[in-house]
């Protein structure tokens, strides 16, 4: 088995955040600059960027400028986007190229991709079929021949 280890851009009113096992309260702020941090991990040789919107995920999505800012100054780099994406409106606000769509979670595995129809509209960005991560997906929303009802 391999994996990646993704470096994480944790954004919280414009600065580069950590917070200490989820605690909104035990913030530590790594720099007040998302772009240099993305370029920086670029040039360490990350093939992707985790990036969360943490004013995203205590309310409406705050950061889509700075997260475009970030993916077009890492052109080279694939971006695993979350943090509020709840409607499909928040994926559209945030939506990025198919390239950048991540095969774990990332977008696709929001709650506002939670009904099918929905999903096979988003799901379908790095190709055809269900996104990979969401194996209920496979079953339920792109049925096969012998299991024909989706919801």
């Amino acid at each position: 088995m391999t994996f990646e280890i993704l470096p994480a851009l944790d954004l919280r009113g414009g600065n580069v955040v950590r917070l200490r096992e989820g605690d909104f309260a035990r913030e530590t702020v790594y720099g007040d600059d998302p772009i240099a941090t993305a370029q920086a991990f670029a040039a360490a040789g990350a093939s992707w960027i985790h990036v969360v919107d943490l004013d995203g995920a205590r309310g409406k999505p705050r950061q889509q400028a700075v997260i475009h800012a970030i993916v077009a100054a890492v052109a080279d780099v694939r971006c695993q986007v979350a943090g509020g994406l709840r409607s499909p409106e928040a994926v559209t606000a945030i939506r990025l190229s198919p390239r950048d769509w991540s095969p774990i979670t990332g977008p696709i595995a929001s709650s506002a991709l939670s009904t099918c129809a929905t999903a096979r509209r988003w799901g379908t960005a790095g190709g055809p079929g269900p996104p990979a991560g969401l194996p209920w997906m496979r079953s339920t929303c792109w049925p096969t021949p012998a299991s024909s009802n989706s919801p």
